[in-house]
Parts: structure tokens; C-alpha cells; sequence
């Protein structure tokens, strides 16, 4: 390597130059109409107002940050500044006294938070149907916030082994993944808990209100409800499938049996391995005041039997692996192969989940309170959504090497390509200046997303 003289500049070089078409989307305007009048925690004067707190939190977390004290790491950075529109930034102790404030007294916030982020999924997302299928999906699933050895308010023992947290509910729509509803719950809550049917029927209204496309929603074994699946059916250009959780060893050895003896087909997947397909329409009914409400339903069971193991042992007897859905798409147009299709790509907001947490790095949450915390997914969702944004456009954008055909950019390379983007901050005749390089592989790509923001 040959050898480099190193010198020190007193210019303002940045390494977020991306922040710009961060906040296109949230212009001051809307940010006031949605957040605004908010009272300053019960208080008519403050330095930093309540406005300027959240502008702040927006601008560390699309850097990157979330914890309170990277905000010192932008104390000195006159770009930062001038993007939050403030001639100071606040200091890390008070950023996080004055977010527990607002969370604490200000009980409309999160529903503003929540009625911006609908506000901003119309604007600017345009929800794709699952490949090969007419169908917008809505995936509902819990994820867990490990924040293990920590004394934060409401962590608490979660469904998975030795680990400590929260258990949100999220929900995403649209194969991009879009963050359409979340509600944030402590670790020890079910993922049918008391409160999730109202949850999943606002949240149906919420997409409804974005497409009218046929929406199908898709939730795992800890949503199987009976009560759950009646109220899906009866609502309009809505569809369902709910993995079954069999609980009852009996009621699995009897299906076992009937799946054996009554399956539809059966494929030999491999030497040693059968798969069994078998289905029935059944009545399924709860009474709410005596008064029984019903629905039909189709069952979708898949057996899998093996004769061998893992290393290609014969086994004396089968052991056998049942897997069973409730769904009411219809049993022409969607055979059983395309529901089992159909919920593998529900795996795919596992994804979406690994990316909201690791990426905006806020699986450790910040404070210590659970209201403040809260507060703070209510706003990671507004990012997290932003950056979808960005990252669709990107992937329409001609000077944007693309290696593969995808369908859409995670989160983590929108931050690193377009969000940090290096640059020289500037002020010239009075006004803002960024200087991009030209020989950035990602100028094009950062012009162009540029001339299509609201800046010009």
C-alpha cells in the first residue's frame, strides 16, 4: 500500500447527507397538523419545544442511532442542526426527560403518531400482491424485543427460552412490508391476548382504507382463535388463513388417523418421506349472550410421515409431523397446495421484523419506562416506513446498479447507500449547501431522488 499524508480540515464534511430526502417526507406542515397543538407537558414555555424533541428523535434514529446518548455525537454538527431547524440541540439528559414527559401526559400523541403514519402509507406506499396471487397480504405476527438483564418497565419472561422482553404485536402490508399498526405489550402478554380481536379488526380497517385489492390476512398458530377466524370471514373483500395450534394430543392422534384414511393425495416427497393432503368444510360458532354466531371454515391439514431420519436411518416406526390451517378462500379457485403456498410467504415478515429491529437498531429500547418506549415505537414506525419509501424509489431510479431483480431494498441498505451519503455542508449566499462527490457510486441514484423530492 502506498503510503497516504493524513491532514485535518476545519470544513464540515457530514456523512448524512440522506437526511434531506428523509424529511421531504415530513415536512413541517404536516408534522404540526398531526402532532400539533400538543400542550409542552403541561407547561406554555420550554427552550425545546415538543415539536423540536420528536424532530430530534426522527434525525438520530434515520442516522442510524437510538439510544439517548448518540445524540451527543451530532452536538457539533451544524448539518444536523439545520436539518432539525434548531440553532442547538438538546443535551442527551434532557432529550430523555422531556420524551418520559410527553409520553406521560400527552395520551393523544401516539394515536396522532399512528393517524400520521396512515396518513403518509396513502401518500406515498403502493402496497404488491403476493407473487402469482391477486391478493394484498396483511401479516400480523408478535416478534420479541430481547432487552434480557435489564430492570425496564415491563419486561418480562417471553414465549422463548431464557430470554427476557417486550412481545409486540406488528403488522405489515403489502409484499414490501410495509409497518401498517403495531401495539406494543410487555413480554409475558399472549399473542392472543385480551384486546387482540379489536387490535386485528382496526388494523383490517386501516388497509382497507389504503387499496381496495383484495387483502389476505395471515397469522401464525399463537392467533388461532375460533372467534378470531368467524369475525374475518363476515368481513368484505378480506380473506384469512390461521395456522391451527393442535393442542389436545387426542384430538392429534384422531386427525392423524382420518388424515391416513381420508387424505385427498398423497406425494412421496423423498425415499422414506410422505405427505398427506387432506381438507373439510366445517361449522365453527361462538355464542356472545346466547346468541350463537357461526361461520364455515375450511380445514387444511398436511401429514408429513417419515420412515427414515435426518441420517437416512430407517426408522421401526413412523413418526409423523401434522400441520393443519383454518382459512375460508374458495375451494376451487385455491386448492390446498396454494394455501400451503400461500402461508409460507408469511415467513417472510420475519424478515421485515429483523430489519425494524436490528437495522433501526431498536430491539434494545432506550428508557426504562414502558410508556416511553411506546412512545418510541410509535415514532421508529414513521422511519421505518420512510425509509420503505425511499428504498421503492431507489429501485425506479435507471442510474441505480441493481445486481438481481428484487422487489424491494432493506432498510439497512438505504441507510448506508443513500442516507449516508458523505457530502461538504456549506453555507452559500445565505442558504444551505450540500456538495455531493461525483464520483460516488450513489450520486446519480442521490440526484435523482432529489429532483423527485418536495424540495424542488
Amino acid at each position: 500500500m502506498n503510503k497516504f499524508d493524513v491532514e485535518f480540515t476545519k470544513e464540515s464534511l457530514i456523512s448524512n447527507a440522506g437526511l434531506i430526502l428523509f424529511f421531504s417526507y415530513l415536512e413541517d406542515s404536516i408534522l404540526r397538523h398531526f402532532i400539533y397543538p400538543t400542550l409542552s407537558c403541561g407547561k406554555t414555555k420550554y427552550i425545546y419545544s415538543d415539536f423540536d424533541i420528536i424532530r430530534s428523535f426522527l434525525a438520530l434514529q434515520a442516522s442510524g442511532h437510538s439510544n439517548f446518548e448518540d445524540l451527543d455525537f451530532f452536538r457539533s454538527c451544524s448539518f444536523f442542526k439545520q436539518v432539525i431547524g434548531d440553532d442547538a440541540i438538546v443535551s442527551k439528559e434532557r432529550f430523555r426527560q422531556r420524551l418520559d414527559l410527553m409520553a406521560l401526559h400527552n395520551s393523544s400523541l401516539i394515536g396522532n403518531l399512528s393517524k400520521l403514519n396512515q396518513f403518509l402509507l396513502k401518500q406515498h406506499a403502493q402496497p404488491k400482491s403476493i407473487p402469482a396471487f391477486p391478493f394484498i397480504p396483511l401479516d400480523f405476527d408478535v416478534t420479541i424485543f430481547d432487552n434480557s438483564d435489564s430492570h425496564k418497565q415491563g419486561v418480562r419472561p417471553t414465549y422463548q427460552h431464557n430470554i427476557d422482553g417486550y412481545a409486540p404485536m406488528m403488522t405489515y402490508l403489502g409484499h414490501q412490508g410495509y409497518l401498517l399498526n403495531h401495539q406494543f405489550r410487555s413480554g409475558n402478554f399472549h399473542a392472543n391476548c385480551k384486546g387482540t380481536l379489536e387490535y386485528i379488526l382496526q388494523t383490517v380497517k386501516l388497509a382497507k382504507g389504503l387499496t381496495d385489492q383484495p387483502i389476505l390476512a395471515r397469522f401464525d398458530s399463537g392467533n388461532d382463535s375460533m372467534i378470531n377466524a368467524i369475525h374475518l370471514s363476515k368481513i368484505e373483500n378480506l380473506n384469512f388463513i390461521i395456522k391451527r395450534n393442535i393442542r389436545s394430543k387426542q384430538y392429534r392422534e384422531m386427525m392423524i388417523k382420518e388424515v391416513l384414511e381420508q387424505h385427498t393425495y398423497c406425494v412421496e416427497n423423498q425415499q422414506g418421506i410422505k405427505i398427506y393432503h387432506f381438507e373439510k368444510t366445517e361449522l365453527i360458532q361462538y355464542f356472545d349472550k346466547d346468541v350463537a354466531i357461526q361461520a364455515d371454515v375450511r380445514k387444511i391439514f398436511s401429514l408429513i410421515e417419515r420412515k427414515v431420519d435426518k441420517y437416512g436411518q430407517l426408522l421401526l416406526v413412523p413418526v409423523y409431523d401434522l400441520h393443519a390451517w383454518w382459512t375460508d378462500l374458495d375451494e376451487k379457485l385455491y386448492p390446498i397446495e396454494s394455501i400451503i403456498e400461500l402461508y409460507k410467504d408469511h415467513a417472510t415478515s420475519e424478515q421485515f421484523h429483523s430489519e425494524y429491529k436490528t437495522e433501526l437498531d431498536i430491539e434494545k429500547l432506550p428508557s426504562g419506562k414502558f410508556l416511553t418506549n411506546e412512545l418510541i415505537l410509535a415514532l421508529s414506525q414513521i422511519t421505518y416506513n420512510i425509509m420503505r419509501f425511499i428504498g421503492q424509489k431507489v429501485l425506479a431510479c435507471d442510474h441505480y446498479l441493481i445486481k438481481r431483480k428484487v422487489s424491494r431494498l432493506k432498510i439497512k441498505t438505504v441507510l448506508r447507500k443513500i442516507i449516508g451519503l458523505p457530502a461538504k455542508y456549506m453555507i452559500k449566499n445565505r442558504r444551505a449547501c450540500l456538495k455531493i462527490p461525483l464520483n460516488h457510486p450513489f450520486s446519480e441514484t442521490f440526484k435523482w431522488l432529489y429532483l423527485k423530492s418536495n424540495f424542488v
